[in-house]
C-alpha cells in the first residue's frame, strides 16, 4: 500500500495510479485509503462470502439451503 500526504493527493487527483490502495495521511495519522472500484468491488463480494458462510454454519440440509440462498441473494443485493 502506497502512503501519500493529503495535499499531494489535493495536487495529483486526476492522474493517481489506482493500481495498489493509497493510504492517505492528514499530520501524521492515517486519514483516508483510496482504491479503484474493481479493488472495492472485489472486497465486497469477499465479504459477502464471509457472511454466506456465516450463516451457513451449523445449517443441516433440505429447506435451510434455500433460506441460506435467499440471505446471500440479500447480502449482495
Amino acid at each position: 500500500m502506497r502512503v501519500e500526504t493529503i495535499n499531494f493527493i489535493r495536487k495529483n487527483a486526476a492522474s493517481l495510479d489506482l493500481s495498489e490502495p493509497i493510504l492517505v495521511i492528514r499530520k501524521g495519522a492515517p486519514a483516508y485509503v483510496i482504491e479503484s472500484y474493481e479493488h472495492y468491488q472485489e472486497r465486497e463480494n469477499a465479504l459477502a462470502l464471509l457472511k454466506l458462510l456465516t450463516l451457513s454454519e451449523g445449517e443441516q440440509a433440505g429447506d435451510q439451503t434455500v433460506q441460506t440462498r435467499r440471505k446471500y441473494q440479500d447480502i449482495i443485493a
